[in-house]
């Protein structure tokens, strides 16, 4: 387990009148903002695990659920609640519900098996004073521990902000602030002394598992059956490409996803009921649920998408679409002029650039384009139906369809994604190329001068000087 990231300075350590009720146990400690001096108490640096969970670890269940929620941001107080809902539901003997969890003040990052009708602090596995979600290490961590819950099935839920191809999960480091800022902390002894009784509690957890081993080896790969994003944007080939190894299903959006987040009630409630459900079975009804939910909030809202995806089939989708790139002669001024009328009549993000990857294809077949582009697109359409296994949202050619690529207008190009070109999965980093040359003839006389084509030139030369510039 890694040490805390914050290191308060003694000068700005208060010693409490009373003794504070735990942080976390406090209803839900962001409903009402950041306060402005944290207070915290010998509960906060203190856990033990409870005799159901001892019993738990090493005992092989149907399902393992783990949430890893980085509400480290503006989300917390819809994030806290999601937690609240899962521990409504709580673990039985088929189904572990745990949770890693890190918010916007310090002492709120911590593990927990979830159990109905006890209180948060009695559910504590591990407990850290600080963590940084957004680095893959916690993530990595956050899955081994939970291999001290075996079962059957695991499905990982990863919370908070996502961002498509730029990177999921965003952590702010806001509880950082009361470490640096003099006068914020209260603690109930000089910060030394509570750092060490929090390490002791970690060293006697981390025992127990290493008693019971059940914990893997460093190193030991995570294979998850479902793998969830309850975040925004992150239904985008060039993020969960890289994933398609790490889990057999997923669910996700690629458009915007409500801040309240999934119905974890019904998720796990679905769960107990029948905890012999399949994977497929279980996102399939998963999005079905999450589709008439939706209808019957806001029949003619289509912002909302979710989809549920074979990720076995991703790497034969990536090939088409890789393909479906090459098939673009941009030699070819009228199969240009089409591209950017299919690219007009396709669902983009204003904020992320990120298009239907459904769409776009329908729109250019739609086009009379060369016959082998128009081949190398129905073949991308099958390999698109046969990923996306479930969905709800738009459905149509100008909608969203539950998988996006990055096609940006020329003016919201982010050059950064050439830089990332040879790091793409799949060999989609054509696909940045393609967007280049499709972006000189867009802008026309005005490309040599235009700041888009001159942070192009920019990127590749440096690309190239390095020797990461190996456009196809």
């Amino acid at each position: 387990m890694p040490a805390e990231t914050a290191r308060v300075p003694a000068e700005i350590v208060r010693m409490p009148a009373e003794t504070c009720p735990m942080l976390i146990e406090r209803g839900n400690p962001y409903a009402a903002g950041a306060p402005e001096v944290l207070h915290l108490g010998w509960d906060d640096f203190r856990f033990s695990v409870s005799p159901a969970n001892r019993a738990a670890m090493g005992r092989r269940a149907r399902w393992t659920v783990l949430l890893y929620l980085a509400a480290d941001c503006d989300l917390a107080r819809w994030m806290f609640d999601d937690l609240l809902e899962a521990k409504s539901a709580g673990s039985s003997a088929d189904v572990n519900v745990l949770v890693f969890f890190d918010g916007p003040l310090l002492g709120d990052s911590f593990m927990a098996r979830l159990q109905a009708g006890t209180l948060l602090g009695d559910d504590l596995i591990v407990r850290f004073l600080e963590l940084n979600m957004a680095d893959p290490a916690a993530l990595v961590m956050a899955l081994r521990l939970a291999q001290a819950f075996p079962a059957d099935h695991r499905l990982a839920v990863l919370g908070g902000h996502g961002a498509g191809w730029q990177g999921g999960l965003l952590d702010q480091g806001l509880g950082l602030r009361y470490a640096r800022d003099p006068g914020r902390l209260v603690l109930p002894a000089p910060f030394a002394q509570c750092q060490a009784e929090l390490r002791r509690c970690q060293q006697a957890a981390q025992d127990l598992v290493n008693a019971d081993t059940v914990c893997p080896a460093e190193g030991a790969d995570v294979h998850l059956d479902v793998l969830a994003f309850d975040a925004c944007y992150m239904g985008n080939l060039e993020a969960v490409g890289g994933l398609a190894e790490r889990a057999r299903w997923m669910v996700l959006s690629e458009d915007q996803w409500p801040g309240d987040g999934f119905d974890y009630r019904t998720l796990l409630r679905t769960l107990h009921d029948d905890p012999a459900i399949t994977p497929e079975a279980l996102v399939r009804g998963w999005v079905g649920q999450a589709g008439r939910v939706r209808r019957q909030r806001a029949p003619h809202d289509t912002s909302v998408t979710l989809a549920a995806i074979d990720a076995s089939r991703l790497a034969p989708l990536g090939d088409a679409f890789v393909r479906f790139a090459q098939s673009i002669d941009l030699r070819d001024a009228d199969l240009l002029r089409h591209l950017t009328d299919a690219l007009a009549r396709t669902w983009t993000s204003p904020s992320t650039g990120l298009t239907d990857l459904k769409g776009l294809a329908q729109n250019l077949m739609s086009c009379p384009v060369p016959v082998a582009c128009a081949e190398a697109a129905r073949v991308l359409l099958q390999r698109f139906d046969e990923t996306v296994v479930a969905f709800t949202g738009d459905g149509t050619p100008a909608g969203t369809n539950g998988l996006s690529i990055y096609a940006p207008p020329p003016q919201a190009f982010d050059p950064r994604y050439i830089a990332l070109a040879n790091t793409l999965p799949f060999g989609l980093g054509v696909w940045a190329w393609v967007l280049g040359g499709y972006y000189l003839h867009a802008l026309g006389r005005e490309a040599t001068a235009h700041p888009l084509i001159q942070a192009l030139q920019a990127t590749m030369q440096a690309a190239a000087q390095a020797g990461d510039c190996r456009p196809a």
